[in-house]
């Protein structure tokens, strides 16, 4: 399977509204760890067209904060502008530098898939590259990674030590849990995706190492209009990037969206081989 034997994606993905936690850009599908074959559409030579060629999303320039603005107070904001909604659901695009160049700039490897989060419920992201489609699930129980190319799917049961305190506070939508609460700093303001945006920094929680997650910077972008997140980013991570489109909340997502099942044939195995 093409994710790291430490945790699946979706822990990572899951800060796309803070739901579980972030992971190092080799956790993503086609991440260092799973080697893949160099294409045609990821040449060095000059091409015509090559999506995976074109830059990170347009940001305006970065503004200092204004004097006065105190962290407390936006976390305060963001908090009561997200408390009233029950069902998250956006456009990913998944970001991954390439060590390559072309003559056109930096080559991007570029997911794109769906996302929906239910508070208290779970959640689920499909991811595309290249006609290859991996799945995410979530709920209370359990988190699944199926990846149908390899007819694989791996799961970590809630109760594994460390995973269901996460969980928790991700299924109540806690926009902080993904940081350690010491290390979150108010950066800089900027314009992103036709957004102002507030720029918050942190680390992921120390505790984490406990599953083979190490300490990462996470830095996310979220809109002051409705404290939803716009684009999060690992910064020493070949600048591994999550950008969040057409968002949509308080929308009917059925539950069954949130429950996986392998389908006859599939391998399946505990992600900490438990």
């Amino acid at each position: 399977m093409k994710t790291s034997p430490n945790l699946p994606l979706f822990l990572m993905l899951a800060w796309a509204f803070a739901f579980f936690t972030p992971l190092t850009a080799s956790s993503a599908p086609g991440g260092e760890s799973s080697k893949p074959t160099t294409t045609a559409t990821e040449s060095t030579s000059a091409e015509p067209y090559n999506p995976e060629m074109q830059p990170t999303p347009k940001s305006g320039p970065i503004q200092p904060i204004e004097k006065g603005t105190k962290l407390a107070d936006v976390q305060a904001d963001m908090n009561a502008k997200l408390a009233g909604v029950t069902t998250f659901q956006a456009d990913v695009q998944m970001l991954k530098k390439r060590d390559k160049k072309s003559p056109g700039g930096a080559i991007w490897r570029i997911w794109e898939g769906p996302l929906a989060l239910t508070r208290n419920v779970g959640g689920h992201v499909t991811l595309t590259r290249k006609g290859e489609t991996e799945e995410y699930t979530a709920n209370r129980q359990v988190i699944w990674s199926y990846d149908a190319p390899h007819k694989e799917a791996r799961f970590i049961p809630t109760s594994t030590p460390v995973i269901g305190t996460f969980v928790e506070e991700a299924m109540r939508l806690n926009v902080f849990f993904s940081a350690d609460p010491e290390t979150i700093k108010l950066r800089a303001s900027q314009e992103t995706e036709g957004e102002d945006c507030w720029v918050l920094e942190g680390k992921s929680p120390a505790r984490l190492k406990m599953v083979g997650v190490p300490e990462n910077r996470i830095r996310v972008w979220v809109a002051k209009r409705d404290g939803l997140p716009r684009k999060i980013q690992l910064p020493d991570n070949d600048n591994f990037t999550i950008i969040m489109r057409n968002i949509r909340v308080n929308e009917n997502i059925p539950a069954s969206r949130y429950q996986f099942t392998p389908p006859e044939g599939v391998k399946t195995k505990n992600i900490f081989g438990l």
